[in-house]
């Protein structure tokens, strides 16, 4: 089963959610997406993305915007517990202007942009292990200490099951017989004790 550490989501990420888009290969950005929400919200783990995302959320480079509708459902997430937002101060400002001149572009490589540049800085500070993006230009980049990867589905386990059904009528017996016992409804028949004597000293 997958299972994250602290991931950061990018924007990307949100948009393919709200939209129930569908990526290449059947895969299903709101199943997808929504099965790694629900985790966070159980307590698997927290998510983290920059408070850019809250503006760039409002399309990505390639589609049209969000409806009003869409933009309504998405923007309550990010006032989740679960969702930790990076806010981009001065430092994160510097990181991203120092990671733009080393992700130069490099033959199919693009460029890194500023605003992926901050998201790279803002998961850097919260200490993430992956960055969650469907921007092709952004997965096709690299970092030292950050897998830039497209998300995956966190199958929820199911419990196990039981060893007997509840119908059964052995199991039925033996919830009735608990039952009564808490409510007093039946009673327990102990033998009662005997006393026993000591055989008399011969005369």
């Amino acid at each position: 089963m997958t299972i994250y550490r602290k991931p950061y989501i990018e924007s990307s990420v949100f948009i393919a959610f709200i939209k129930g888009e569908t990526q290449k290969g059947n895969h299903d950005c709101e199943k997808v997406v929504g099965s790694i929400l629900e985790a966070a919200k159980r307590g698997l783990f927290q998510i983290f993305t920059s408070s850019l995302t809250i503006a760039e959320v409002f399309k990505n480079k390639k589609s049209i915007g969000l409806t009003e509708q869409q933009n309504a459902d998405l923007r309550p997430y990010f006032r989740e517990a679960y969702i930790q937002l990076i806010e981009v101060d001065r430092a994160i400002g510097e990181r991203a202007n120092e990671l733009c001149r080393t992700h130069q572009r490099s033959l199919d490589i693009p460029a890194l942009r500023p605003n992926d540049a901050i998201h790279l800085a803002s998961a850097e500070r919260a200490g993430c292990e992956v960055l969650l993006a469907y921007d092709p230009d952004l997965t096709k980049q690299s970092h030292e200490s950050l897998d830039i990867r497209w998300p995956e589905e966190i199958v929820q386990i199911a419990p196990p099951p039981l060893l007997w059904s509840p119908d059964e009528p052995l199991l039925q017996e033996a919830l009735a017989l608990s039952d009564g016992l808490e409510n007093g409804a039946i009673s327990l028949m102990l033998p009662e004790a005997t006393e026993t004597k000591e055989p008399e000293p011969e005369k």
